[in-house]
């Protein structure tokens, strides 16, 4: 079986959002919670990092130039490595790397230590203090496991996300 990653295209993204609602709306997770409402970045991102209850983010990179304001938009969420440096630090086996190539997160055997937390170089997983355990991206298996695509995939207006076996989007990646 060849291993399934998401390919993000920022320039096809018009950094709608959807994919953060309907990552949200498909995995039943609580909006953002601040104290006094909404956190304020000083941009159009919604909050200033990933968190527990927070898998997939927009980032938004707005720079002021002669010509007006140029924007970049990038997806923050599990890159589902090949390799994975959460797999090996934690101490109950609570990641594991499938055949299909999704990096999973069993929660029911997680013990809230943030060690994946601390080894993932892109700041992935996120510990979720009202459930004592970390919590990253699935990438859907429940959906991937009946032949559908992620969420965040099937939602994107502008199709900058794309699904697919890993050795398929290397190439596309790579242009």
């Amino acid at each position: 079986m060849a291993e399934n990653a998401i390919l993000y295209d920022s320039s096809k993204c018009s950094a709608c959002k959807g994919c953060s609602v309907q990552c949200k709306q498909w995995n039943d997770l609580p909006s953002p919670l601040v104290k006094n409402g909404y956190e304020y970045t000083g941009t159009y991102q919604s909050m200033s990092a990933l968190n527990g209850d927070t898998r997939l983010l927009m980032t938004f990179n707005e720079t002021a130039t002669p010509k007006g304001v140029e924007w970049a938009f990038m997806r923050k969420a599990c890159f589902h490595c090949t390799d994975p440096a959460c797999l090996p630090v934690c101490p109950v086996s609570a990641i594991s790397k499938l055949d299909n190539g999704t990096v999973k997160l069993d929660q029911t055997k997680c013990i809230g230590c943030k060690y994946c937390t601390a080894a993932c170089p892109f700041e992935v997983p996120k510990y979720r203090p009202n459930f004592g355990v970390s919590n990253k991206c699935t990438m859907c298996e429940d959906r991937v496991d009946q032949g559908r695509i992620p969420a965040c995939v099937k939602t994107c207006p502008a199709h900058a996300p794309i699904f697919g076996p890993r050795p398929d989007l290397l190439a596309p990646g790579k242009a």
